[in-house]
């Protein structure tokens, strides 16, 4: 999943993505706050995501990024309910077999 703030066409607003989409837990590749994400690596993700922002200056810290977007995402991993409860035993699983813990890496 790649978040930036140079807009393509196929660029989602954070606030309206649809976590399900995901088929195992992401890895999130944050751009730079001036030039961004390479095309290289955009063409990698199967999602890029923007964050809403208002005003003349579009560009956030990459740690304040990555902390919107993480929470974001675990937010929808707490507040799952019945009808994501498979979603949820995917990703539960998915800890399992990596020892109870998640890697998180910020590129």
């Amino acid at each position: 999943v790649a978040i930036d703030n140079n807009l393509s066409k196929k660029t989602e607003n954070l606030n309206n993505f649809n976590w399900n989409k995901i088929e195992k837990p992401p890895l999130f590749f944050f751009g730079e706050e001036g030039t961004g994400l390479t095309p290289g690596v955009l063409n990698l993700c199967d999602y890029t995501l923007e964050i809403t922002q208002y005003g003349s200056i579009r560009s956030l810290n990459v740690g304040t990024c990555s902390g919107i977007v993480m929470y974001a995402y675990t937010s929808f991993l707490e507040n799952s309910t019945n009808q994501n409860i498979e979603e949820r035993a995917k990703y539960d699983a998915f800890e399992s077999e990596q020892n109870g813990s998640y890697q998180l890496t910020l590129l």
